[in-house]
């Protein structure tokens, strides 16, 4: 008798432990699957790299390592050649868009990035680049060159022998080709800055440019888009100089911006 109370006992002692370990398992699950959910990452970046190998990033985006980061981390060096390497690893991104700026004087030895392009008409290299639903992998390799050693006097005299030689025909020949560089390139300009954005701020660039002038509120209606997510990208394609917003009443007009 008393071994058949023992006996029920223990069994009934293993049932509650049973229980709660598999609570506990639920719970496990339910809290990786929410953290799943939450990891969807996205990032409009400015990622500055300085001469002395710091690297500074600015921008929009909701990965918080990135934010307001100024670090060396990503940066190495070997005699000459520097090496810059950023690797979110198994950290992915719904889209991504960076443009990277290296050091004056820095040239350029091998570059790996998705979708990139090349900017090398100012003083300091630009490197754009975007994706969508992968870690951001950027690897630059880039040596500084020499600083160049300018003669005032040669630069003086030269200058002023161009003056007296070409005078106002000079002048007049650059307010020309200012003027037809701002009206004919315009659309140059922004055709390759569209070609460097995803595919939703695509979808919206396109969709305001055939209507003209558009609500944020008959955007969201027709494009079938997340209403985060479509500020998000507004707000991207505003800071990229494509389109323009402006508050009218309870909502946002968009139009096209005019260069």
């Amino acid at each position: 008798m008393n071994d058949n109370v023992v006996g029920r006992g223990v069994n009934r002692g293993v049932k509650k432990i049973m229980f709660l370990l598999l609570i506990i398992l639920s719970l496990s699950l339910f809290s990786s699957l929410i953290n799943a959910i939450n990891s969807t990452y996205y990032a409009d970046l400015s990622i500055d790299v300085h001469e002395d190998g710091y690297v500074s990033f600015l921008g929009d985006t909701n990965y918080d390592y990135f934010n307001n980061l100024q670090t060396s981390k990503f940066t190495s060096k070997n005699k000459e050649v520097w090496t810059l390497n950023i690797d979110t690893q198994n950290d992915s991104f719904t889209n991504y868009y960076f443009e990277l700026t290296l050091p004056d004087r820095a040239i350029i030895n091998y570059v790996k990035a998705a979708n990139i392009n090349i900017d090398t008409s100012e003083s300091r290299i630009r490197i754009t680049g975007f994706d969508q639903d992968k870690p951001i992998k950027i690897l630059v390799q880039y040596k500084i060159g020499p600083k160049k050693l300018v003669n005032t006097n040669t630069v003086v005299f030269f200058f002023l022998i161009l003056l007296l030689v070409f005078g106002v025909f000079l002048f007049r020949a650059k307010i020309i080709q200012k003027y037809s560089v701002s009206k004919n390139g315009s659309e140059n300009v922004i055709v390759d800055k569209i070609d460097f954005v995803n595919d939703r701020q695509k979808k919206i660039y396109y969709y305001v440019k055939k209507q003209g002038r558009v609500t944020q509120k008959e955007l969201e209606k027709n494009l079938d888009m997340p209403k985060s997510s479509l500020s998000r990208n507004i707000d991207s394609l505003c800071r990229r100089g494509l389109i323009s917003k402006k508050r009218l009443g309870m909502s946002n007009v968009l139009e096209i911006k005019r260069v």
